[in-house]
């Protein structure tokens, strides 16, 4: 498995990953032209070069706020989960933010309540906030919940996720 920044021949397969119902034209849009200076489309690939996974990451552009960057859209192909895709693509997240941007931080958010919120414990995020209620999809409402997870402030550090209780 790899990480790499996302290329416009992955939008067929970004598509099936989990954004079936958008077109791929548009999916191709989000990867062609690149996304800026301070975001990223990430893609988790397997051993073919075909895209398992996906996330944004997003570097905070507030100047007391550009140590920390954001993960965003993040989706696993479902025949994929529970395999340390997601893992992967948190240590990628890492490793990008700290050497595209010298970010020290990785942040999210995350409907609470949802096996997603106890996934990015598992990952080492931390909870640092959250809004009772803050969000609606279709009929249910979730917490919105705001996470973080320490990456250093050493290019060359690596990012402490602790290791998979099965493992």
């Amino acid at each position: 498995m790899a990480i790499r920044v996302g290329r416009a021949d992955d939008a067929e397969a970004l598509q099936q990953v989990g954004f079936s119902g958008t077109p791929v034209d548009v999916v191709r849009g989000w990867l062609d032209p690149p996304q800026g200076p301070d975001r990223v489309l990430l893609v988790a690939t397997d051993q073919n070069d075909v895209a398992i996974g996906t996330c944004t990451l997003t570097r905070r552009r507030h100047r007391m706020e550009r140590h920390r960057a954001e993960i965003g859209g993040f989706v696993i192909r479902a025949d994929h989960r529970g395999t340390g895709v997601a893992r992967k693509l948190v240590e990628g997240c890492a490793a990008f933010a700290r050497e595209l941007w010298s970010s020290q931080t990785l942040e999210l958010g995350v409907r609470g309540g949802t096996h997603a919120e106890d996934a990015y414990r598992g990952l080492g995020f931390t909870e640092w906030a959250r809004f009772p209620g803050g969000l609606r999809d279709r009929d249910a409402t979730y917490d919105d919940v705001r996470m973080f997870l320490p990456v250093g402030d050493d290019p060359s550090a690596t990012v402490v996720i602790p290791p998979h209780p099965e493992h």
